[in-house]
């Protein structure tokens, strides 16, 4: 991975909710978003950083969609597989960025 920085923007955002038929669909585009090549991935440990600005753009989005209605509790979806805020202090997370180096990535071996 050449940056742990990856940029995130609101309409980046906005563009995967627009997408996304249900929660755990705009989880897993979320995740495509930031980290490239997530489908190569064998394993991920630990989770992209956002910091809380980003983080509650992002809870307000699953919680007011209309298109995930009746769907059970998406904001806990959001919350149990989403990102982590726990070290963006630390790390200085910029609004709309989420950072890579909280993640350890194992990539499945190409057969060729």
């Amino acid at each position: 991975m050449k940056s742990s920085i990856v940029k995130l923007s609101k309409e980046t955002i906005d563009a995967v909710f627009d997408k996304a038929n249900d929660p755990f669909e705009a989880v897993l585009l979320l995740y495509k978003k930031v980290i490239p090549g997530i489908d190569r991935v064998e394993k991920l440990c630990g989770w992209p950083t956002i910091n809380s600005e980003t983080s509650r753009y992002i809870g307000e989005r699953f919680i007011h969609n209309e298109k995930f209605a009746g769907t059970l509790q998406s904001g806990m979806i959001w919350m149990n597989y989403g990102f982590s805020t726990l070290e963006a202090d630390n790390l200085r997370v910029k609004d709309w960025q989420a950072n890579l180096s909280t993640c350890k990535l194992k990539f499945k071996e190409e057969v060729t």
